[in-house]
């Protein structure tokens, strides 16, 4: 019992001391400090608590500069962004930023962030840029209209030899009735002709 309730002692003195309890927020830190994709928190007053690297990059601002300021100053290039989801705090939605050559496409989703008896106490903010998808789709979406342009060009082609091809087969048609009214017609000369000519010769 002396044993096991030393090495108890011991392994809780080291859990404390080394910080071995802290594993969970640093693997947390350690993830979102890596994604890629923009993560901001704000607090229940619009303020930035805590932003990623990915974050930092597109806004502008270091993590010491933006922590602490309003949501509107710091996201200033983006006033449409933020009057928009002000108050939202559950959505996913898609978002363009940017203006023509500088356009970028983002999956926007806000989560709420909330205290043990359901208070608000912030937002989660992620925005995963979906602009090289957005692209492909735009490319892909040209290549169908051209496809269904061609096939339309192409339709028009066929329906207009089609009906050329029935015009000219109406025409043969007529051209060989006439033809066959004339033999008949000519027929009938001979064979009056071949009377006439046995009466006469009578």
């Amino acid at each position: 019992p002396f044993g096991i309730a030393v090495t108890g002692s011991a392994m809780t003195l080291g859990l404390l001391r080394f910080h071995l309890l802290d594993i969970v927020p640093v693997a947390r830190g350690a993830l979102i400090e890596s994604m890629t994709d923009i993560v901001i928190v704000v607090d229940a007053q619009n303020r930035i608590v805590d932003l990623n690297p990915a974050a930092q990059r597109v806004i502008g601002y270091t993590a010491s500069e933006a922590i602490g300021q309003r949501a509107s100053k710091v996201l200033s290039n983006w006033p449409d962004l933020v009057e928009r989801y002000r108050d939202v705090t559950d959505i996913r939605s898609e978002i363009v930023l940017g203006e023509t050559e500088n356009k970028a496409y983002f999956d926007l989703h806000i989560s709420s962030l909330r205290d043990k008896w359901d208070h608000l106490t912030g937002r989660l903010v992620v925005l995963y840029d979906i602009t090289k998808r957005k692209q492909a789709e735009t490319v892909l979406q040209k290549a169908h209209d051209e496809l269904e342009q061609r096939v339309e060009e192409r339709t028009a082609k066929l329906l207009t030899t089609n009906e050329q091809l029935k015009r000219e087969i109406e025409e043969r048609k007529r051209a060989e009735e006439a033809l066959k009214e004339k033999t008949e017609e000519l027929a009938r000369s001979n064979q009056d002709l071949e009377q006439f000519a046995s009466v006469a010769s009578h």
